[in-house]
């Protein structure tokens, strides 16, 4: 963004020339990297979900300071004996080209800051199904069991039920046949129940 800031005013064309002033353009390099580095700490490196606000914030604040200072850091030196240049671009032009630039970089940040946004969604959600559910065969686990009991109504007239199945015989089928046909098995009655659990009924593997 600095280079870019001196190279555009560096192609001005007018009739003098310009004249720098080294230490207010050291200062204005040092506030937009530092700034700009601010930013990207927040983005690649954040505390809490809303850790992309402040990145947007110290980028703007890179932005506004590298650029108003570097706009001071300069003065024009004018001089009769310079031919006045024709206009390169005419108004139109120019402002036609400004108004795309700058509707691209805002679509740009927009669909940038959905996508991010979606990705954290998405984050939360995988996060959560993995707290609620068994890896091993897919089912709610006791944490999702104890979160389906503490939702339910408080309703004395409801007659509800709580099974507990066990099976008989599966550390044999472990010790004689290793822990992999022992999941394979899980899996099978695992996948047995879902298909025969009828509405309103809820499965849940307590163990593992």
């Amino acid at each position: 963004m600095t280079v870019m800031h001196y190279v555009v005013m560096s192609a001005y064309v007018l009739p003098g020339h310009i004249i720098w002033e080294p230490q207010t353009m050291v200062v204005s390099c040092v506030l937009g990297v530092a700034f700009g580095a601010g930013g990207v700490h927040r983005l690649i490196h954040p505390v809490t979900r809303y850790c992309w606000l402040g990145g947007a914030v110290f980028f703007i604040l890179s932005i506004c300071a590298m650029h108003f200072t570097g706009m001071a850091a300069f003065y024009l030196e004018l001089s009769p004996f310079y031919a006045v240049p024709e206009e390169i671009l005419s108004d139109i032009v120019l402002g036609v080209w400004v108004f795309g630039v700058t509707s691209v970089i805002f679509v740009v940040g927009f669909v940038g800051i959905n996508i991010e946004l979606d990705s954290e969604h998405e984050s939360v959600a995988r996060v959560q199904r993995m707290a609620t559910l068994d890896a091993l065969i897919g089912l709610p686990n006791r944490v999702a069991f104890v979160q389906y009991l503490a939702e339910q109504p408080q309703d004395k007239t409801i007659n509800s039920a709580v099974l507990s199945i066990g099976l008989d015989r599966f550390k044999e089928i472990n010790d004689l046949h290793g822990y992999i046909a022992g999941d394979i098995v899980l899996c099978q009655i695992a996948q047995r129940l879902s298909v025969a659990l009828g509405d309103g009924e809820f499965i849940a593997r307590a163990g593992g």
